[in-house]
């Protein structure tokens, strides 16, 4: 009860007492009292306590520092943490934290390593240029259906899908019937294909600031490594030329003769189905049969016993 949190290693403060022949009486000193006495031999100024504050620790309260330093500054403020009740506290010391941090962040990196190395684009890098971009990587995720780039603007980052898929996008332009005669000039998407994991984009667009040809939308949620573009372009000339060797644009296979082709059989095969529908939708009701609709309502799960060896004859 009353007692007073000190720092590890700090050595513990003790009231002076007087000869024993002094008529004086002592009492013992407060815990703000014996504070005081030691910051004034360490030269530091007087602490300012939670009861002058108004600020009280209460259950899932935190104090203190993670960050290793090696004496408190001068121009901050020192607080004392004094204990009005039995408390049990949880203590994490700064140096173990740090030595935490360090082994999550070398766990980060051996999967951002892993994950470079299997895109195709990097299959021959060696592990000391990789290594150069493991330090600019940093993990994002996107939403269902988001619009990552699109045709015709320079991508701002350079992208490594760890999981999920995205669709890509050719525009096109097509005819719309607007009336039974008439048609008008539209922009279309095409749909091409998709960027799987372990597979990158951005390189070309980034570094050349060359304009993307196609529209990139994920498929689903999707989470990939990201290098920003500003990051990308201060790196060393090898390693920039290394990558422009190595990758390619997006889809760049696809020619524009591929693209009017994919979009003609689409098209097809929508005007197909629409005409299946319209056909059957017009043959049933022209005999009065309407989908959906009947005389009689049959709830059976099966078929009745009675009703199985029955042999019906027209």
């Amino acid at each position: 009860m009353g007692s007073r949190l000190r720092r590890e290693g700090s050595q513990p403060v003790t009231a002076p007492m007087k000869d024993e022949g002094a008529s004086e009486t002592q009492y013992p000193l407060r815990p703000r009292d014996l504070l005081e006495q030691q910051l004034q031999k360490e030269g530091r100024r007087s602490v300012t306590t939670w009861w002058e504050r108004g600020v009280r620790l209460k259950k899932w309260s935190t104090f203190g520092s993670l960050e290793v330093t090696s004496e408190i500054k001068s121009e901050t403020q020192v607080f004392s943490v004094v204990t009005k009740d039995d408390c049990e506290i949880l203590k994490i010391p700064a140096k173990e934290y740090a030595k935490l941090k360090s082994e999550k962040r070398k766990l980060e990196n051996i999967q951002k390593l892993k994950l470079i190395r299997q895109c195709p684009y990097y299959e021959e890098w060696s592990t000391l240029s990789i290594s150069e971009l493991i330090g600019l990587l940093k993990w994002k995720k996107f939403p269902p259906d988001h619009v990552i780039v699109e045709s015709g603007n320079i991508i701002s980052f350079v992208g490594y899908i760890n999981s999920g898929q995205c669709k890509i996008y050719r525009s096109i332009i097509g005819l719309v019937k607007v009336q039974p005669n008439k048609v008008k000039k539209s922009r279309k998407l095409v749909y091409m294909g998709k960027l799987k994991e372990k597979e990158s984009f951005g390189e070309i667009s980034v570094l050349l600031q060359v304009p993307f040809t196609c529209t990139i939308i994920t498929e689903k949620e999707v989470e990939m490594a990201i290098i920003e573009d500003k990051d990308l372009l201060e790196l060393n000339p090898v390693t920039k030329k290394l990558m422009l060797q190595t990758a390619k644009p997006t889809f760049d296979h696809l020619t524009d003769e591929d693209v009017k082709n994919e979009y003609l059989q689409k098209e097809q095969q929508k005007e197909w189905k629409d005409f299946k529908y319209k056909t059957m939708k017009n043959s049933l009701h022209y005999n009065g049969i309407h989908p959906g609709f009947g005389k009689w309502n049959h709830y059976w799960t099966s078929i009745p016993r009675n009703l199985k060896d029955t042999l019906v004859y027209y």
